[in-house]
């Protein structure tokens, strides 16, 4: 004896009621690059880190780094034009006593051929 098995599937998409549980400040231009720290110990801390790369030209990416043989932080940031040999700068990230994340300059470096944007 045959067995019939029918099932069918909507064509329209429904949204998702999802309402977010904390909105960061809007950035003036155009939101990019984003990095997320997830804080093991403390879930609610946890950050998304991006840049604002419209016309201001301040920092254009930013990557994190965890050097594994002390556990410290650092960024490194890149910007849009600049002159070769220093548009990369390396921050080491750290608390300030009070709780507050500091970034202190560790170096500057990067080369590049002065053709198009830094980052083509």
């Amino acid at each position: 004896m045959p067995i019939v098995v029918l099932f069918s599937c909507s064509l329209e998409s429904r949204p998702v009621g999802r309402q977010p549980i904390r909105v960061s400040d809007r950035v003036r231009h155009d939101s990019d690059d984003p990095a997320i720290w997830i804080n093991s110990a403390d879930p609610s801390a946890s950050l998304i880190l991006g840049t604002d790369k419209e016309s201001d030209r301040r920092a254009m990416g930013i990557g994190l780094y965890k050097r594994p043989s002390d556990g410290e932080i650092f960024a490194i940031v890149s910007r849009k034009s600049g002159p070769s040999g220093s548009y990369l700068w390396q921050y080491r990230l750290h608390d300030d006593g009070t709780g507050q994340v500091v970034g202190t300059h560790v170096r500057s470096f990067g080369l590049f051929s002065g053709s198009g944007e830094i980052e083509a």
